[in-house]
């Protein structure tokens, strides 16, 4: 399931900006949310959605004994469930509407979970705040940038590795983020 952790493994609490966009957009020490900025409805189904800096915090966002996959840990898993062209829907929940939360929107194209991963898709937040994608898109940070990023406009700079699946596809993608947007986390067993 998605992490849905509000403390890094030290204990120390992370940065909930909820609805302030612009303190989302802005923090750098590690932020959560929960999509739309409602706990009681998306919480429990979906989890939180993290940007970058709490993946990368050194208080270390997965518990004790877990870590946050690589990006070749990523693609292992989606060799493992036969390909970029076939994995999406390995992975997938088949959870479907009308079913109730979570599940995809129609269509949930190829969606069979044969690895018993269950992505659900949670959607993401933008670096400006806003909320989009709940319904169509798993989207999930790893530990790997894919190039550089510095300076002022850091946030704006797509570096760091993501994977995805969608509702319309069985296959699963990969591409980069800019930190500062709201993925979901699935940690691995060291």
């Amino acid at each position: 399931e998605n992490l849905r952790t509000t403390r890094y493994r030290n204990g120390q609490p992370i940065d909930h900006p909820g609805a302030d966009n612009l303190a989302w957009g802005s923090n750098r020490s590690g932020a959560y949310a929960w999509y739309n900025n409602d706990e009681y409805v998306f919480k429990r189904p979906y989890g939180a959605i993290y940007n970058w800096f709490a993946v990368s915090n050194p208080n270390g966002l997965c518990p004790a004994g877990w870590h946050v996959p690589s990006q070749s840990e990523w693609q292992i898993l989606q060799e493992f469930a036969g390909g970029a062209q076939a994995a999406g829907g390995k992975l997938k929940s088949g959870r479907t509407v009308p079913d109730s939360h979570p599940r995809w929107d129609s269509p949930n194209s190829s969606a069979s979970n044969e690895t018993g991963f269950s992505a659900v898709p949670s959607g993401s937040r933008h670096f400006a705040g806003t909320y989009q994608g709940l319904g169509q898109i798993a989207h999930f940070w790893t530990s790997s940038f894919s190039g550089t990023g510095a300076g002022p406009y850091d946030n704006m700079v797509f570096n760091i590795h993501g994977w995805f699946v969608r509702n319309n596809s069985g296959q699963i993608s990969t591409g980069g983020s800019n930190r500062t947007t709201g993925l979901a986390v699935r940690c691995v067993k060291d």
